[in-house]
């Protein structure tokens, strides 16, 4: 009994190993569905607030949270295994990216998990959060050209 435990440790954490160089990106994409899991909380709130016949069980979360987060992390790691065993060598020959086909997979999900916080957003706050950055965006280049043109004036006004 005492080997078997022993063995499936091993195992484990031979697995854990193997698989560390993909956590940091899997750890990026579930932290994605997880603020679109709190962010549609917050909506349905909102939503029952003004008087919306919307239900949030812990039965439908659970039916959507625990399959979404599981496929996502099976189809990461897939990829990974797809990149470390096969696609990775060839991908080196064109571009220098380590990982590329596990990096686009993940940048998919990610986009489609920004769509649905972008949602929750335009419900909750009026504004979408891909809106909002492109207001500070802009914000931030309309102060960019303000100090370009005060510069260019004391510029001219030195010479």
């Amino acid at each position: 009994m005492n080997t078997i435990k022993e063995t499936l440790l091993a195992t484990l954490f031979s697995l854990l190993t193997f698989f560390a160089p993909a956590a940091g990106i899997l750890l990026v994409v579930l932290s994605f569905v997880f603020t679109d899991t709190i962010l549609a909380y917050i909506r349905v709130k909102k939503q029952q607030s003004k008087g919306l016949k919307i239900e949030w069980t812990s039965r439908n979360f659970i039916r959507g949270f625990i399959p979404k987060m599981l496929g996502y992390t099976i189809l990461v790691l897939l990829f990974f295994m797809l990149d470390k065993f096969l696609l990775n060598e060839f991908v080196k020959y064109v571009v220098s990216i380590e990982l590329l086909s596990t990096k686009l997979v993940s940048l998919g999900l990610i986009y489609g998990e920004l769509q649905s916080i972008d949602e929750n957003s335009k419900v909750i706050w009026g504004k979408g959060i891909i809106k909002r950055l492109m207001d500070v965006f802009n914000f931030g280049n309309k102060i960019k050209n303000k100090l370009s043109e005060v510069n260019k004036d004391k510029k001219d006004e030195s010479n």
